[in-house]
């Protein structure tokens, strides 16, 4: 698309010409710099702040935007000053105080998946979700892909949403999390679904009803809204004049689990698709993500054999019950993705024997309640580490054995000197990972690395 081209439709959705416009960008990470790259290829002025002295990059970025204005080190009031239109990062809070106040005299909030509705011409389908979001993003990319379709997947996962733009791209699918949906109002995807909601970002969020809250915004211009039934919360966020379908693991529905000639199929309406056991990966959740992924191949119309191959030949992602070793018959497992209890407790279902597990991390004020009582059926031992190590000890009120590490590196030892053979060893932290690594790749990474050096 021409770059003239699409600073007018920007500025027209925005209801405000260019030369009036003062727009400051808050954030220098991934989304802020898309964002900041975006408007400078189409030729609009703006600034640039970050509350860190020294965010990752900065070199680089000040090389990048050397006409533009950038601040570091703070949120002073007096850069807020005159502003009329906001781009804030995910990662930085809307209660910011200069940020709320900006909102509170009616500066306008545009997030880059604004930017990118405003733009978009191919049909978009857009996933949120406690869990699975990567998951069912990555499957429904693969179906597509096996469908001939050229297809863009990203947001949240991977490529920002404004860089997947692309004249040739038949079909976006947009992974969100809730901060960026808090911060959305232009997005009318072709299909949107919330996998479910469990407690996450209780650190940002004051209830999980809140947390749910936000997450319902995805629904708000769907053509096609693909509800959990299995989840209350979710099943509750969808009018009943909005366009549905249905999914579940345990009930009756537009797509189901059903059984056929002794063996359980993934069933669309009364059609057999898929046998369960013809799925690579383990655990009712991923049935439940295939299921999601199904629901939302067929609203853009790709063919059931697409759908087949997609999920026959997906293999899961790395750091999502990703086997690491299996030397000396202990199975090593990495689900360092697993950055909330609910993530946990799936993982730990997924296993029909005791598990050594391997948790800790940045709590993130969820509640432990139900993880704790999962722990005591499903774990032979627990090796905690990491700043909240003592919250989940208090939590598990001795229920099984318990070991401490301060690193991951000294837990993976523990569990070494424990394990029995035909026993897994599962890092599922249950945490999230900023209190030791850059995020939870990283983690899992250093868990793979130490497990293929220790293990064998």
């Amino acid at each position: 698309m021409n770059p003239e081209t699409v600073k007018q439709r920007v500025f027209k959705q925005m209801g405000l010409e260019s030369s009036l416009a003062v727009i400051l960008i808050v954030g220098l990470g991934v989304t802020g710099i898309s964002v900041a790259r975006f408007l400078k290829n189409i030729g609009v002025d703006f600034s640039l702040i970050d509350s860190r002295k020294q965010p990752p990059n900065l070199s680089q970025i000040k090389e990048i935007f050397t006409d533009y204005d950038i601040y570091t080190g703070g949120f002073p009031d007096s850069k807020f000053i005159g502003v009329t239109h906001l781009f804030v990062s995910p990662g930085v809070s809307l209660r910011e105080p200069c940020i709320a106040q900006c909102l509170a005299r009616g500066v306008k909030l545009v997030s880059d998946i604004d930017l990118f509705a405003y733009c978009v011409d191919a049909p978009v389908i857009a996933i949120t979700g406690s869990n699975g979001k990567s998951t069912v993003t990555t499957m429904v990319e693969l179906m597509a892909e096996s469908a001939g379709k050229k297809v863009a997947a990203g947001g949240n996962l991977g490529v920002p949403a404004l860089d997947l733009l692309a004249d040739e791209i038949e079909l976006y699918i947009l992974e969100l999390s809730s901060f960026q949906l808090e911060r959305v109002t232009a997005l009318k995807p072709q299909a949107a679904v919330v996998l479910n909601v469990a407690s996450d970002h209780m650190d940002r969020y004051s209830d999980i009803e809140a947390y749910a809250k936000v997450k319902r915004k995805i629904y708000d211009h769907a053509k096609i809204c693909v509800v959990n039934i299995d989840d209350r919360r979710v099943l509750a966020m969808v009018a009943s004049e909005q366009k549905q379908l249905t999914f579940s693991v345990a009930k009756i529905a537009d797509f189901s689990v059903q059984e056929e000639s002794h063996s359980q199929w993934l069933v669309y309406g009364n059609k057999a698709v898929i046998a369960r056991s013809k799925i690579l990966l383990v655990g009712d959740h991923n049935t439940s993500n295939a299921l999601a992924a199904m629901a939302l191949a067929i609203t853009v119309g790709l063919p059931i054999e697409s759908i087949v191959s997609g999920l026959m030949h997906y293999q899961g992602l790395p750091h999502r019950l990703q086997i690491v070793s299996t030397a000396h018959e202990v199975i090593w497992v990495n689900d360092s993705k697993a950055t909330n209890p609910s993530s946990c407790i799936a993982a730990l279902m997924a296993f029909d024997e005791q598990v050594i597990l391997i948790a800790g991390g940045d709590c993130k004020g969820a509640d432990l309640t139900e993880l704790a009582a999962i722990i005591k059926q499903h774990v032979r031992m627990v090796i905690l580490f990491g700043r909240d190590a003592d919250i989940l000890e208090e939590a598990l009120q001795n229920s099984v054995p318990i070991y401490n590490s301060e690193t991951l590196e000294g837990a993976v030892l523990v569990a070494k000197e424990f394990a029995r053979a035909g026993e897994t060893v599962l890092l599922s932290p249950a945490c999230a990972s900023f209190d030791q690594f850059k995020d939870y790749q990283e983690r899992g990474n250093i868990f793979v690395q130490t497990v293929r050096r220790v293990a064998a």
